[in-house]
């Protein structure tokens, strides 16, 4: 036997024990503690088909990295979806804002009581910083949910029949129960039809999230929940109602402000007169709101409009075949005990928004060092903070 034949004998005979050893190997003696078997949703799935180990580390055994804040300042998708749901349910929007006002202290008094001796919070940063975002982020939400309406007013045919209900159903042939949290369920007063509203705040181009919103996995899936809860009704479509976020911050330009003459004392514009602007007082919202309206407008004019409303009537069958393949797919890796070969990794998924993935110490080590890498960096999140 050649060298190289004794190499390739000796390189098949560690690839077969490798397999032997991921058949037989399950993935609790690593991690610690038994897996769950979560329901199915929009997330559970994207994750599930994003990177197999990803899904697992957090969906099936819940590991989290240790220090994460417990307490987060809500973004403003959490706080638009919020004020979109008060008003399209007939309240006013100072009454939102006042309600959202309410979670917001909520959170802050929960972050006090974790905010440490050094007066920082779990996760780093303080208080104070987590109250400036949120108010912020609250300041851009509504700025959002006014002009969504001055574009698209409420119509007196529309009925709301639902908001804000998290929703579950099952399929044959599906293991695991399907759960979801749709925004909005309309009924149409002249028909009878029910249509799903979505709420998306994006951060680009809102008519390239119009493109794909025909086979978009949360409208499929929205539509199994829908007739779960409308059985004898037609679920005619689904409504996006898509907010691009202005990229202007509330600052110190929303201040009021009057024009001044200013007269260059040297240089070469010595004598000369000009008018600036002289800021005064502190933030306005009424101020920033008249700069997103520009800044809107000016978007508007330019071809590509930051606010859409875009209807999309359903065809074919309520579970098409591409969804069920899609859940069946996601429901064996809910439902079976995990083996490292069955959860593999993908490196389209180590990197998102200039991070690292939180768990690639843990893909990029052997799993016999799990124990000592989870012992000291990672954690277990309880159960409630499943994503639907």
């Amino acid at each position: 036997m050649t060298e190289d034949e004794r190499q390739e004998a000796q390189n098949e005979k560690e690839f077969v024990a490798q397999c032997e050893l991921k058949r037989e190997t399950s993935v609790d003696r690593f991690i610690g503690w038994k897996p769950v078997c979560p329901p199915l949703s929009q997330s559970l799935v994207s994750a599930c088909q994003s990177c197999p180990r990803k899904f697992m580390f957090t969906h099936r055994y819940r590991l989290r990295r240790k220090g994460r804040p417990r307490s987060r300042a809500l973004d403003i998708g959490t706080f638009f979806h919020k004020l979109m749901g008060y008003v399209f349910a007939g309240r006013s929007q100072d009454f939102a804002s006042r309600e959202v006002g309410k979670d917001i202290e909520k959170i802050i008094r929960v972050a006090e009581e974790q905010e440490g001796p050094d007066g920082l919070l779990p996760g780093g940063g303080t208080v104070g910083d987590m109250s400036s975002a949120m108010e912020r982020n609250l300041a851009m939400a509504l700025v959002m949910c006014t002009e969504f309406f001055n574009h698209y007013p409420l119509h007196n045919k529309w009925k709301v029949v639902g908001a804000e209900r998290t929703v579950q159903a099952n399929l044959d042939g599906i293991a695991s129960d399907i759960r979801g949290t749709i925004d909005l369920e309309l009924e149409d007063a002249e028909t009878g039809e029910i249509w799903i509203v979505d709420h998306k705040t994006v951060g680009g181009d809102a008519m390239t999230r119009v493109a794909y919103t025909g086979f978009d996995l949360q409208s499929l899936l929205y539509r199994v929940l829908a007739k779960g809860l409308h059985p004898d009704r037609k679920i005619a479509g689904v409504v996006h109602n898509i907010v691009a976020k202005p990229t202007i911050d509330f600052c110190n330009k929303d201040r009021d402000s009057v024009w001044v003459d200013k007269t260059f004392k040297s240089g070469p514009r010595k004598g000369q007169t000009v008018q600036e602007k002289k800021f005064e007082g502190v933030p306005k919202f009424e101020n920033y709101l008249e700069r997103c309206r520009e800044w809107y407008d000016l978007h508007n004019d330019e071809g590509s409009p930051h606010i859409i409303q875009s209807w999309w009537r359903f065809t074919g069958p309520t579970v098409p075949e591409e969804l069920y393949y899609q859940l069946m797919q996601a429901d064996l890796r809910c439902t079976r005990e995990p083996k490292l070969h069955q959860f593999y990794r993908r490196t389209a998924s180590c990197q998102a928004y200039n991070r690292l993935c939180e768990f690639l110490p843990l893909c990029e080590g052997n799993p016999k060092t799990w124990p000592g890498l989870i012992e000291v960096g990672y954690e277990r999140a309880p159960d409630k903070e499943e994503h639907v």
